[in-house]
């Protein structure tokens, strides 16, 4: 399934960022401050690792609303005959899938060259964090 596929991939949302994750976070942004803050930006998808994105086939789609009521970040916008998904707002956390009863929503793996590979551990994500920070 997408979700073995992504963290053998090291490419789901987390907050340990590195390809062997303690845990996977895909809460609600009502508690979760790392949410809400992301939330506030104008493109929350530029500012997170994240392999994959949303898609709505528009013949599934019946605009019921449950992906834009479960999306996190504002990404998901439901006009009169389906749902449209912003990719600048998309994080590709995959919580519209489980919420869509139509199987209308899907999350597409990003291309190539825009898949980004977490460090292997959480420790080696810091020190790059550092590296990049020029702290060290």
């Amino acid at each position: 399934d997408i979700l073995k596929q992504g963290i053998d991939a090291g490419l789901v949302l987390q907050p340990g960022n590195s390809q062997r994750p303690a845990n996977i976070c895909m809460c609600c942004g009502c508690c979760c401050q790392i949410l809400k803050n992301l939330k506030t930006l104008d493109a929350p998808a530029g500012a997170v690792h994240t392999g994959y994105y949303a898609v709505v086939d528009a013949d599934e789609c019946t605009a019921c609303g449950n992906c834009q009521d479960r999306c996190q970040m504002d990404a998901i916008g439901v006009e009169e005959t389906a749902a449209e998904v912003d990719l600048d707002r998309c994080i590709g956390c995959g919580l519209c899938v489980a919420a869509c009863d139509f199987d209308a929503v899907a999350l597409r793996r990003k291309p190539d060259a825009e898949k980004y590979i977490p460090p292997e551990t959480v420790i080696d994500t810091f020190v790059a964090i550092g590296k990049e920070r020029k702290l060290f």
